[in-house]
């Protein structure tokens, strides 16, 4: 096992842990997950690698899961989603090198209390425009916040009845 300089073998383990346990509750409850483990990343990492990591260990859970769901994957919305989220990660990378650590503290900070009390979806997010729109805005949020799941599942809810 490679432990990362900082960590010592049983806080790795926890986090590790934590990983399979929060990929667990997305799994079976359809979101919180990822939020629930960026929280817990940062009681032990550095905030400067908190959203990279945790991006990592999203792309192995979700890509597994899409990997075994493959059959139920809406092609036409993924390929309709596809461009604003091209559009979105641009754009938030070209501005994240320029933020001070402060900045994403904060915005990891306010998007978890976004997503306890914040307002639902407005009904204009979908259609084509929508679709664009969601997929930029999750997208650029991404490389701030890290877990935009609940904002993604809240506009795929809106647009399928079937799950």
């Amino acid at each position: 096992m490679i432990i990362p300089p900082g960590l010592d073998v049983a806080t790795t383990v926890l986090l590790l842990g934590c990983s399979t346990l929060t990929s667990l509750l997305t799994a079976t409850l359809g979101a919180g997950g990822g939020v629930l483990l960026l929280l817990l990343l940062a009681l032990w990492l550095p905030p400067a690698i908190i959203i990279p990591v945790h991006g990592l260990i999203q792309l192995g859970s979700n890509g597994g899961r899409a990997a075994l769901t493959w059959r139920h994957i809406d092609w036409r919305l993924l390929r309709a989603f596809a461009p604003g989220v091209a559009l979105g990660v641009l754009a938030g990378a070209l501005l994240l090198v320029t933020l001070p650590p402060a900045i994403w503290q904060l915005s990891i900070g306010l998007f978890v209390l976004y997503l306890c009390w914040g307002p639902p979806l407005p009904r204009a997010a979908l259609g084509a425009t929508g679709t664009f729109a969601a997929a930029a805005l999750t997208s650029f949020a991404s490389l701030f916040v890290g877990a935009t799941g609940p904002l993604v599942a809240a506009f795929v809810k809106q647009t399928q009845t079937d799950r």
